[in-house]
């Protein structure tokens, strides 16, 4: 594994500044895969198939899977997504994994398997501010778990199991070494006739640094957002001498322009009138004293 000190955090027509940057990220290793595997069997008969793929560095990594097997008497399939960045201060990562697996006779047997996960170890050579936000969601046959770790101390936990986490949570890190895990599996393994089983997880996670204070990372005082993280919608309170308000997303895209007024109502959807999907978005002003960025969490 490298040492690698990697891009800075993403500038957005100058709004998402350099306070970011006062903490670092030196990344010692990282380990984020994908993997799908499908096989079925009956007698002599059975179908496989297993795909699976490694970042081959440090550097962005953006895969979809997909794996299938079927024979008459059994079938299955599996999928697995990830999307992951890390820079010198976030790391963000999101992806699913699913498996269905169904037999149609005695002594058959279909298995689907999948994996969206990621390891990646970083030293903080002085105190930060952390932030950590998005969401992990198991249904049935799935294992979802996130967690922050220092040596002999967790920072933070969270895992799913037919259910929907929501992750939103500030902290303060000491200069160490750290582990970020995103766990991301689901297996359907199917033995005797009946109902297809299917297992599916899903995650979006961010981890933001800021400088050591007690304020929340890329929170702007002047700038409030309710509800947030929101679901439909969310009511954002403007300071005077705003003339834009922008949305942009995580890798730094503008999503969305509205007109500045003293609350404006942000209804979750793009330019084009589309939903937004799942994740971490930002709101930067044009043209206020302190255009420091705030974050928003979208939930679906």
């Amino acid at each position: 594994m490298k040492t690698r000190l990697l891009v800075s955090v993403l500038i957005v027509s100058g709004v998402l500044q350099a306070r970011l940057t006062a903490a670092q990220i030196i990344v010692i290793g990282e380990d984020r895969r994908a993997s799908a595997s499908a096989f079925v069997s009956s007698g002599k008969d059975f179908d496989q198939e297993q795909h699976s793929e490694v970042a081959p560095d440090a550097g962005p990594f953006d895969v979809s899977l997909f794996a299938d097997a079927a024979i008459t008497d059994a079938n299955a399939s599996a999928s697995a997504s990830q999307i992951s960045v890390i820079a010198t201060s976030f790391l963000r990562a999101e992806g699913t994994a699913t498996g269905v697996a169904e037999v149609f006779v005695e002594d058959a047997t279909a298995y689907g398997a999948s994996q969206s996960n990621v390891a990646i170890r970083f030293v903080l050579a002085q105190p930060a501010a952390f932030s950590l936000v998005g969401f992990i969601e198991g249904e049935a046959n799935a294992t979802m778990t996130v967690q922050l770790s220092r040596p002999f101390e967790t920072v933070a936990w969270y895992s799913a199991t037919d259910e929907r986490i929501d992750l939103n949570q500030d902290g303060a890190l000491e200069a160490d070494t750290y582990d970020l895990n995103v766990t991301c599996s689901a297996v359907a393994a199917v033995f005797s006739p009946g109902a297809a089983q299917q297992g599916t997880g899903r995650y979006d996670v961010l981890m933001a640094l800021g400088q050591s204070t007690d304020a929340p990372v890329l929170a702007a005082p002047s700038v409030r957002a309710f509800p947030n993280p929101f679901r439909e919608s969310t009511r954002l309170t403007i300071p005077d001498g705003t003339r834009e308000v922008r949305i942009v997303d995580a890798r730094g895209r503008l999503v969305r322009t509205l007109s500045a007024s003293s609350t404006v109502l942000f209804d979750g959807r793009d330019a084009g009138g589309r939903p937004l999907a799942s994740g971490v978005y930002w709101v930067t002003l044009i043209g206020a004293e302190d255009p420091q960025a705030v974050k928003l969490v979208r939930l679906r």
